[in-house]
């Protein structure tokens, strides 16, 4: 478990979470500057799996399933539609 800040001077997120030989990995909390989120599964530092996004402006929580396809990465919702 580690905590990690990106951005030249303040912080513009910030990741709390598993990481293995120095990359995301597992479970993490990547935390933006306006105060949105994206907890899910990491793997090799992009996402992967299952996850929710939380929109603090709107309190809005999308469910998402990321995965790499045939070299592209797609981005699936609850309703298993493709996100856009």
């Amino acid at each position: 478990m580690g905590k990690m800040f990106y951005g030249p001077e303040a912080p513009e997120a910030s990741f709390n979470g598993s990481w293995s030989n120095g990359v995301r990995s597992g479970l993490g909390i990547l935390t933006f500057k306006n105060g949105d989120r994206f907890e899910g599964h990491w793997r090799d530092s992009q996402k992967e799996g299952p996850g929710r996004y939380f929109y603090k402006a709107t309190n809005q929580v999308i469910i998402t399933v990321e995965h790499l396809l045939n070299g592209e990465r797609r981005v699936f919702n609850i309703d298993c539609t493709i996100a856009s």
